[in-house]
């Protein structure tokens, strides 16, 4: 996803960071900066909306936001994965890390960054959130009109923002330290700037010597053969620059302080950064919370594909009525089945957007209405056609929000032979299959699969 401004949030525990970024080429702009001082209640505050009302007044025009969390809502675990596809590790993934976290895999939302890959498999980062106070977090900012459209950790917008900085590449071997009020970022990179190790530490703001010294030899004696730092750049919140020299020195390695602004905003630019460079982004909402404006586009496209096929069988009739014999005791029985089509492609329609698609699909059926008399060789028990017209019915009449995915419809003149896609819950599974009985459609064979992250469903169906 590509633009050239976009509003970069942080939200941390005590205060939430703002600013404005453009792209100019390959190269990004830092605009206007706003610090926000929230409570730990500020979620259920009666003046949160207002607040973060005032965030939107920043200047650029960011046509999109994207958010960064503060370590303390979530948690992060390594993991290998025998799989290296990343359709394959969503599949398997969050029962597989259940037990790292000892939560109930439904409860989460989750995100990874891969490390290293090799022949037996994959190395990530997974980090995990609590879905329901993520959903509170969303819900907030949504009423204050800002739909964030990537929510990453703190860690990796952080490294968003130190990857596009001039010294962020230096063609060496790295070690990369930063801190925020609860956490210690122990980054290692590679010469070409890839990273093959990341390290989120509970620390808090005061970082000893000790600490970070005992941290730092705990990284390089877990790091991937070969991969040996030769620098340290560390950025200035929270570190000491007098104990940075020493652990160098200690450690026989280079060190220098990153020129960049304070952690704060490096995370919300870099949460920017990210999503407008097009890089890998670690994001909790392609965990099923999608952006309103992703689902209102979903939305927009599966009605009008509807709509565009329901017009579709609305000429296919129309040619057929014009090239039949015409017959004064069949008249009623054609007006009956157009009535039918048009009662489905413009019953809840709530999508302006279709406004010229229906008004050319009202002009057809009027055309076809006012012949007095025609033959219809078409059944509404068994054609294709009323087949697809049932199915498309029952799947208008779901909540415009239902989360689900299609994949296949395969279907005759007899019956729905295929129709399988998926859904997010069990409970949204039988909502489905109860909307498909209420509308008409008997299930002659039904499997669900919810072994993945999503549940998986297949029904054979036919009208009764």
């Amino acid at each position: 996803m590509s633009s050239n401004n976009c509003l970069g949030i942080y939200f941390g525990k005590n205060a939430i960071t703002a600013v404005a970024v453009s792209k100019h080429h390959h190269s990004f702009e830092l605009g206007e900066i706003r610090n926000i001082d929230i409570s730990e209640n500020f979620l259920v505050e009666p003046d949160n909306i207002s607040v973060l009302q005032s965030l939107k007044s920043l200047p650029g025009k960011a046509s999109m936001v994207s958010m960064a969390l503060d370590g303390i809502y979530y948690k992060s675990h390594p993991h290998h994965t025998e799989f290296l596809e990343n359709k394959q590790i969503d599949q398997v993934l969050r029962y597989d890390i259940e037990d790292s976290f000892a939560v109930d895999a439904e409860e989460i939302a989750l995100c990874y960054q891969k490390e290293n890959t090799s022949e037996s498999g994959c190395d990530i980062i997974v980090h995990v959130t609590n879905r329901h106070k993520l959903n509170n977090i969303i819900e907030v900012f949504e009423n204050a009109g800002i739909d964030p459209l990537t929510i990453e950790p703190d860690i990796n917008a952080w490294l968003h923002y130190i990857n596009n900085c001039p010294d962020g590449n230096d063609n060496k071997s790295m070690v990369l330290l930063g801190c925020t009020d609860n956490n210690l970022f122990i980054v290692v990179t590679d010469s070409n700037g890839k990273v093959k190790l990341s390290r989120n530490i509970p620390a808090g703001q005061k970082i000893t010597k000790a600490i970070l010294s005992r941290e730092l030899k705990r990284t390089f004696s877990i790091l991937p053969e070969g991969v040996k730092p030769t620098r340290i750049l560390w950025h200035n919140a929270g570190l000491a620059q007098a104990e940075i020299a020493e652990i160098a020195q200690e450690l026989n390695m280079d060190q220098a302080q990153a020129n960049h602004e304070s952690m704060a905003v490096a995370i919300a630019a870099g949460a920017a950064m990210g999503l407008m460079g097009g890089q890998q982004q670690a994001d909790f909402r392609a965990d099923n919370l999608k952006p309103k404006a992703v689902i209102k586009a979903r939305n927009f496209a599966l009605y009008s594909l509807s709509v565009a096929v329901c017009l579709l069988l609305c000429v296919i009739l129309l040619i057929n009525f014009q090239k039949i014999k015409v017959h004064k005791e069949t008249s009623d029985s054609a007006n009956e089945v157009i009535a039918k089509v048009q009662k489905l492609v413009f019953a809840d329609s709530k999508t302006s957007g279709s406004a010229a698609l229906k008004r050319k699909l009202d002009k057809e059926l009027k055309a076809l209405m006012d012949k007095t008399s025609g033959e219809i060789n078409v059944s509404d028990s068994e054609s294709a056609n009323g087949n697809l017209l049932a199915l498309l019915n029952a799947l208008n009449k779901l909540d415009e929000n239902f989360n689900f995915i299609i994949e296949e419809i395969d279907i005759n003149e007899e019956q729905i032979r295929t129709f399988r896609g998926s859904v997010l819950t069990l409970a949204d599974y039988e909502l489905l299959s109860n909307q498909l009985k209420e509308s008409g459609l008997e299930s002659i064979r039904a499997n669900v699969d919810n072994a993945g992250i999503r549940i998986d469903f297949t029904f054979q169906l036919q009208q009764k």
